[in-house]
């Protein structure tokens, strides 16, 4: 399960797993109009989300993100659809976008001495030997 930053594709698949879901929905609906069953409360046929299941949505980006995940990501990505940004769908620069962590990092490592430097990164080999991926690397230990 992944728990760092969503990246550009991530969250790319996410809409498209969703839509995927939400047609899927549709045509079973349409399908049960059809077969004279009961039909979903009108209220859910206004908002359809309402009756997605986010296990799914898991299930279709591989399980690398839980359902909960999944469904806060969607109403985040949703809610930058709404306000225009045109950036929603696309990967952040990340020359452009710095984090405050980011920001104190770069101080850090500006006043750090060589030993320093060379100290951090014995540590860092040292976590990561064994790691057959970078997605993999227990990062948060490594900070």
């Amino acid at each position: 399960m992944k728990m760092n930053e969503w990246t550009g594709k991530e969250e790319k698949d996410l809409l498209a797993a969703v839509d995927e879901c939400l047609v899927a929905l549709k045509e079973e609906e349409e399908r049960q109009r059809k077969l004279q069953a009961s039909a979903p409360d009108a209220e859910d046929r206004k908002n359809p989300e309402a009756l997605l299941s986010w296990s799914i949505v898991s299930e279709k980006l591989g399980g690398q993100r839980s359902r909960l995940q999944c469904m806060y990501k969607w109403k985040r990505l949703q809610e930058r659809l709404e306000k225009g940004e045109k950036a929603a769908l696309q990967i952040p620069n990340r020359k452009d976008h710095k984090s405050r962590r980011m920001k104190r990092a770069e101080e850090n490592y500006k006043n750090m001495l060589p030993g320093d430097k060379y100290e951090v990164l014995c540590q860092v080999r040292d976590v990561i030997e064994g790691f057959d991926h970078e997605e993999n690397i227990p990062w948060a230990v490594i900070t």
